[in-house]
C-alpha cells in the first residue's frame, strides 16, 4: 500500500459547503458509531497489538485511540462554543505534542466508555440542530480568513472517525 493510501485511508477530508439533510444524517451516524465500531474492531486484539504503526512514522494504536478521545473531546467543546457564542475564536492544540504526553501510556481500553459518552452528547446535539444552526460561525487561528462552521465542524469529526478507524484497520490486519 502507498504512503498516501496509509496516511489517508479513506480519502482527504472534503468539506461540504452545501446543507443537505441526507448528509448530515450520514454524518450524525458515523459519529454516533464511532465508540461501537472502533470497539469491534479492536476486541480480542493481544495487548502487543496496540504497539502496532499503521504506517512507519505514523502512530500506534494506542496512541490513535487516545487521540482520537483528545479529539473528538475538543469536538464537543467547540460544538457547544459555537452554539452558546457568537463566531467564538477555539483553541488549536498541538496534536504531536499531546501523544508525548503520559496519559497516552494508559490502557487504550480505557479510553471506550468515555468516547461513548462524549460521541452520544455530539450525535444528540447534532439532531437537535435546526438547519440554521449549521452555519453558526466559527474561528481557528491556523484558518484565518477562512469561513467555517458547524456543517464544517459535522463533516470533519464525521471524516476524523472513520480516518483512524481506517488506520486502525490497517493495523487489524497487520
Amino acid at each position: 500500500m502507498d504512503l498516501e493510501r496509509l496516511r489517508y485511508p479513506v480519502g482527504k477530508f472534503e468539506r461540504q459547503m452545501i446543507y443537505s439533510p441526507e448528509y448530515v444524517t450520514d454524518c450524525i451516524e458515523k459519529i454516533k458509531t464511532c465508540p461501537q465500531r472502533l470497539e469491534a474492531l479492536i476486541s480480542g486484539w493481544p495487548s502487543e497489538k496496540f504497539e502496532y504503526t499503521y504506517r512507519p512514522g505514523g502512530w500506534n494504536g494506542r496512541e490513535i485511540i487516545h487521540h482520537m478521545l483528545d479529539s473528538h473531546l475538543n469536538a464537543l467543546i467547540r460544538l457547544k462554543l459555537a452554539l452558546t457564542e457568537e463566531a467564538p475564536i477555539i483553541k488549536p492544540y498541538l496534536q504531536d505534542e499531546w501523544v508525548k504526553l503520559s496519559d497516552y501510556q494508559l490502557d487504550p481500553l480505557m479510553v471506550i466508555p468515555i468516547l461513548h459518552g462524549i460521541h452520544t452528547k455530539l450525535a444528540l446535539l447534532f439532531t437537535s440542530m435546526d438547519e440554521s444552526d449549521y452555519s453558526r460561525e466559527l474561528r481557528h487561528p491556523e484558518h484565518p480568513g477562512i469561513h467555517l462552521d458547524l456543517l464544517w465542524l459535522l463533516g470533519l469529526y464525521s471524516w476524523h472517525s472513520d480516518h483512524h478507524l481506517g488506520h486502525l484497520s490497517i493495523i487489524d490486519s497487520q
